[in-house]
């Protein structure tokens, strides 16, 4: 149950977020159960390649940061072997695993072409200075199949929270997001608020 909605908000999820011209800010952080929604008709594969693209747009995106030690956006960039490994960049078999950039001072936006890291299973991004809204395509049918845990706390991000997110099939085997800290602004995804999704 999250602070301060009752099971009355929170089942039709009409909670309105916090204004952000009074300087408030939301605060979300929803444990959920893995859903089960049957299959995908999955569009990616959690392949090498895939995450290789995927985190070259990362750092095309966050402005080429010197700070992201051996990364680099070159074709013949390997963030899974390949010679030094990437900052923040942990794999398995090839692929990567988990991607931990907090608190490094980050500015930029997010990527939407990180939800082609189909292995990808924890992603913290918190404690930088990303703005911008939140990719729409991160809720793909085929993107982020294996993602369980975001943290995106404490960053300038704004806006909705993406419809997308909510779809049927979006986002699969996550259960927890962080989002507190941000400017985000709207309303909870309806879907959000059906029996089962939150404990």
């Amino acid at each position: 149950m999250w602070p301060g909605v009752t099971r009355a908000e929170k089942g039709n999820a009409r909670r309105r977020w916090p204004d952000t011209t009074r300087r408030e800010s939301l605060s979300l952080c929803a444990v959920l159960p893995p859903l089960a929604f049957g299959p995908l008709n999955l569009t990616l594969s959690p392949s090498y390649h895939h995450s290789a693209w995927a985190l070259k747009q990362v750092y095309e995106y966050l402005g080429n940061p010197p700070s992201l030690d051996h990364w680099s956006n070159d074709t013949d960039a390997k963030p899974c072997g390949g010679g030094k490994r990437w900052a923040g960049v942990s794999c398995s078999k090839g692929r990567v695993t988990e991607l931990d950039l907090r608190g490094r001072g980050l500015d930029g936006t997010l990527a939407p072409g990180l939800a082609a890291a189909g292995a990808l299973k924890k992603l913290n991004l918190s404690g930088n200075a990303l703005a911008g809204e939140l990719p729409s395509a991160w809720g793909s049918a085929g993107g982020f199949e294996a993602l369980t845990s975001v943290s995106l706390a404490d960053n300038k991000l704004g806006g909705d929270l993406p419809a997308l997110w909510a779809a049927r099939g979006a986002l699969p085997g996550l259960y927890l997001l962080d989002l507190s800290g941000n400017n985000l602004t709207g309303t909870l995804p309806e879907a959000w608020g059906a029996p089962g999704v939150f404990p």
